[in-house]
This record gives structure tokens, sequence and C-alpha cells, in this order.
């Protein structure tokens, strides 16, 4: 009775967890949706309303700092990918453990919740088609950053400005893409980490 009973304790804890877990990652997924719809707005906006008439107006130097709120979202949304991710193995591996203590004999375990889910949306496991679609897009997204970019600080160079334009650019935009490429790098190795922590707790 008394295993009986730890069984149970331990089965209402590893289930709390796991619904704070799932909540944790359903509001990274709003977040997620909320920049993208924003940082497109953004663009598209700025692309429309900088005519030839208002770039005059506002001057290369603001031209050339458009962009910059849109790298600074770029790398949140890479820190908020890495936290959706790590949530998401916590998620899976405490699934793995609700189903080992509920003895759910024959279930397919990676159909399961976020396990499933995970097969069509993480690079780590996905496979064939659904790796190159979700390469694409990820590429495909700071790719238009890249040209959009490119876009604003050739508009700004039309504009009258002094010698320290492209000094300020180079510098600027290469330390944002520094930012970019490392932030990513760390992601990754910590994203690597905790998966090789999770496999061997199952």
């Amino acid at each position: 009775m008394a295993a009986q009973g730890d069984r149970s304790a331990e089965f209402a804890a590893l289930l709390a967890l796991y619904q704070t877990e799932r909540q944790e990652a359903s509001a990274y997924d709003t977040s997620h949706f909320t920049m993208l719809a924003l940082a497109m707005t953004y663009a598209g906006a700025t692309i429309a309303l900088l005519d030839d008439e208002l770039a005059t107006s506002v001057g290369a130097a603001v031209i050339l700092v458009t962009p910059v709120p849109l790298w600074l979202a770029g790398i949140y949304f890479l820190m908020l990918s890495g936290a959706a991710s790590i949530r998401s193995e916590a998620a899976i591996y405490l699934e793995s453990r609700i189903v080992q203590l509920a003895a759910l004999d024959g279930v397919d375990r990676p159909e399961l919740g976020l396990a499933g889910t995970s097969r069509v949306r993480s690079l780590r496991i996905a496979s064939g088609s659904v790796r190159v679609a979700l390469v694409v897009c990820y590429a495909g997204m700071g790719f238009l950053l890249f040209l959009y970019t490119i876009y604003m600080i050739g508009g700004a160079d039309a504009q009258p400005h002094g010698w320290w334009f492209w000094p300020v650019a180079v510098v600027a935009y290469g330390s944002l893409l520094t930012v970019v490429i490392t932030s990513t790098v760390s992601a990754l190795r910590l994203l690597r980490k905790r998966h090789s922590v999770a496999t061997s707790g199952t």
C-alpha cells in the first residue's frame, strides 16, 4: 500500500509539472506568432512609408537605424525559440515518465503529446522533407531580414550623409550579426546538452 501511495504521489507531482511545462510552451508559441506578425507589419510599413519624399525629410541616419528593431526582435526570437525547445524537452521527458507510471501498455509513445508534434517542429528529430521545410523556414526568415537591411541601407546611402555613414553601418550591423551567430550556436549547444541529459534520464 505504501508503495502504491508513493507511486500515486509521484504520478500527481509529474502531472502537475507536465501541465506547467505545457502551459509555458503554449505561451512561447503565442509569443512567437505575435513577434512574427509585428515584425512583418513593421517591415511592410517602413518600406511603404519611406518613399522618396519622406526619406529625404527623415535623413540618412534615421533610415540607417530602421532595421535595428527587427534585428533586436530576431535575437529575442532566437532566445524564445531556445527556451521553448528546452520546455518541450522537459515536457517530453515528463510524458515518458507519466506513460511509464500509468502503465499504458500498447501505447505508441512517439505519437503522444509533444513527442508527436516535435517530429514536425524540431530540426533535431524531424526527418526528410520536414527537416528541409524547417530549414527553409528558419533560413528564409534570416534571408528576408538580410534583404530588408540591405534595402534600407541602400535607401539611406541615397540620401546626403557624411563620412561616418559606412563605418557606422558596418560596425552596427556587423555587431548584430555576430550576436545572432553566437546566440544561435550557444542555443544549439545548450539544446544538445539538455537532450543528452533527458535521454540518459529516460
